[in-house]
């Protein structure tokens, strides 16, 4: 018995105990042992633990009766609810076991035992799982009550118990068992037809063919409405009246006995069928089809989408944004895997460039990017966090919201080292600028978007960043401000906003060296899906004109101060419709120009749908396009 135990991998410590886990092994049924001499009465008393109750068990530990619920944290610390009694096995005097998880020491058996009190019982799985996890405390015994024991199993694994400690061990069994049995099998009985297998599996066969198919495993058959059992001759209405053995806790309705019948027929034995119906059509949900356009331009720019996990500690935060690393700011984990994922992330930056970090160990050159939802707590829901108490509960209040958000990084040179040799320069502002262009453009929001510096992110290096504006129309109040409410607009006025959609840059050399970045540079983004997909517009196609374009170039010079999109929202602004492309192909600096301005030439491309234009119309569009870039920006036409 010692031999075989060590195979399966269990320490032998004594004939008594042995034999206990033995039973356990060969039967799948926990039993424990105590020394009946320290057994008050010999009686035993399943209970909840006590205020101030502790248990030596039998690792030598002394241990609190009382856990924390669910909530609960990595360092022990309860949050938010109040604490539980452990389920205890007791005498008069007080516990002696946990139940279902781990016998005390006080009442083990020893050497000096010559008195044996053998227990057999079931426990509820939830109840035994609770206090294994929550005292770090698993056992062989609390695997098995954890997923659940053959209600009819104690009685039958408590006599194949006694018989060994008879033949092995050399013991006089007492006379009769104590049976306590407050919640009995009750036992499932289904009728199952040949049709409904037919309907469900896909096979016909005959209601005999049924039952000796589960009567193989263990199920008790009853032909009913036909012929008995091993007579194939049956008429259409026979059925099988099927009883389920305690041991099979997870049959419960008649779809768990046609997958038995399945399984046991054979899976590679049902033939394939055709759908007898046409698929109902898909319609796609508007959102999935601009996060799949998101997804595949990314990738079309040469980034690879990961997955990181959404949960954070501070330690990873601080490396990016110190001043966000405040853990009451974040939802929290009732029930944390590891140290290191305890909180739900407010950002992807955080674990997004930790990857980036990662990548650059292996690689030279690394651009990834996530589409994934952040979860940003409320006042109400960071204080049920406290164990504060909340008047009445609603998940639009307490709950966090759970925000879906697009994060790009890149890092390295800007092509990959070839024997062509390529551009070795590093990644930089305006590449990641580009992207994000691109993204707008697909969307539909090119025209609508706007950007300005951004100075006061710690994460981003000030003067090589930038925020993403997106103007929308939003109701306005009597005076012509937009509403703050969002109650509808009054007397039908709107007025047009920006709204801030993102951030983008260069990271912080701060930044870089926490995160072990040893590069120049590295850029990243950040942008709200949900506003993006929110201001989307659907895709529209126009009919290629047949008439030729005219291509005008136009230098403009203007104080430096005057950043470039306002320039070419001015020059949108004033050719209007026949404008079809606009693109900046130089900048220049110098004493031509004056000091404190710049030069920035454009290639104007002009297109009408309907006819050619004409020198007249083009002259009075760039007429135009000068007085306003005159009056709104103090630019002027370099001669």
């Amino acid at each position: 018995m010692q031999r075989r135990l060590a195979l399966a991998g269990m320490r032998p410590i004594n004939n008594i105990v042995d034999i206990s886990n033995y039973v356990m092994l060969e039967w799948g049924q926990p039993t424990h042992t105590f020394d009946a001499d320290c057994v008050q009465d010999q009686h035993l008393i399943v209970r909840f633990a006590s205020v101030g109750e502790q248990l030596t068990t039998l690792d030598s530990k002394e241990r609190e009766l009382f856990i924390s619920d669910a909530r609960i944290d990595v360092e022990g610390e309860t949050i938010g609810g109040a604490k539980r009694p452990v389920l205890c096995v007791c005498d008069q005097s007080g516990p002696l076991a946990l139940a279902g998880v781990m016998g005390g020491e006080e009442s083990e058996v020893r050497a000096s035992t010559t008195r044996v009190l053998l227990e057999a019982a079931v426990w509820e799985p939830v109840q035994i799982r609770r206090v294994a996890r929550a005292l770090k405390l698993p056992s062989e015994a609390s695997r098995r009550f954890e997923r659940g024991v053959d209600y009819e199993l104690p009685l039958r694994a408590q006599r194949r118990a006694l018989q060994l400690l008879r033949e092995v061990a050399g013991g006089k069994v007492a006379d009769g068992l104590i049976d306590v049995y407050p919640r009995p099998w009750q036992t499932v009985e289904l009728d199952l037809t040949p049709h409904e297998i037919e309907r469900i599996v896909g096979v016909r066969l005959s209601a005999p063919e049924i039952a000796e198919l589960l009567t193989s495993l263990g199920f008790g058959c009853e032909l009913r409405g036909g012929s008995g059992l091993g007579d194939f001759a049956t008429t259409d209405s026979s059925y099988v009246h099927v009883t389920v053995p305690s041991f099979r806790q997870d049959v419960t309705i008649l779809a768990d006995l046609c997958e038995e019948v399945a399984r046991v027929y054979g899976y590679e034995r049902i033939p394939d069928t055709r759908l007898a119906d046409e698929l109902p059509r898909s319609d796609e949900h508007s959102d999935l089809v601009i996060d799949k356009r998101v997804r595949a331009l990314l990738v079309a720019t040469g980034a690879s989408e990961v997955i990181t996990h959404s949960m954070v500690d501070m330690a990873m935060v601080s490396l990016v944004e110190p001043t966000a690393a405040k853990s009451e700011l974040y939802a929290r984990i009732a029930n944390p895997s590891t140290p290191e994922r305890v909180y739900m992330r407010r950002s992807l930056l955080p674990s997004l460039l930790t990857t980036l970090e990662l990548n650059l160990r292996e690689r030279e050159r690394a651009a990834i990017f996530e589409v994934g939802r952040i979860y940003l707590p409320g006042e109400r829901f960071i204080a049920w966090q406290r164990g504060e108490a909340i008047e009445s509960w609603s998940s639009a209040d307490v709950l966090p919201q759970e925000l879906r958000r697009v994060a790009i990084a890149m890092v390295g040179p800007r092509e990959a080292e070839k024997w062509q040799g390529g551009d070795r320069n590093a990644l930089d502002f305006y590449d990641m600028k580009g992207i994000i262009e691109q993204l707008l453009e697909r969307l539909g929001l090119s025209e609508r978007a706007s950007f300005v510096p951004l100075t006061d992110d710690e994460r981003f290096h000030p003067g090589r960043a930038a925020a993403l504006l997106i103007a929308r129309a939003a109701p306005a109040d009597a005076d012509g401000r937009p509403e703050q409410n969002g109650s509808g607009p009054k007397k039908g006025k709107l007025q047009t906003i920006s709204e801030r959609v993102g951030v983008f840059g260069e990271l912080h050399p701060l930044v870089r060296e926490r995160l072990g970045l040893n590069v120049g540079r590295a850029v990243a983004a950040e942008l709200d899906l949900e506003l993006l997909i929110a201001a989307a517009q659907p895709a529209h196609y126009n009919t290629i004109s047949r008439f030729p374009a005219t291509i005008q170039d136009l230098a403009i010079v203007a104080a430096n101060e005057v950043p470039a999109a306002q320039i070419e929202a001015l020059i949108r602004k004033g050719a209007g419709e026949l404008l079809e492309s606009l693109t900046l192909f130089d900048i220049y600096s110098g004493p031509q120009v004056g000091e404190g301005k710049r030069s920035l030439a454009y290639h104007l491309s002009f297109r009408a749908a309907d006819r050619t234009l004409s020198d007249d119309t083009l002259a009075k569009v760039r007429v135009k396009i000068v007085k306003l870039l005159e009056r709104e920006a103090g630019a002027s036409i370099r001669v």
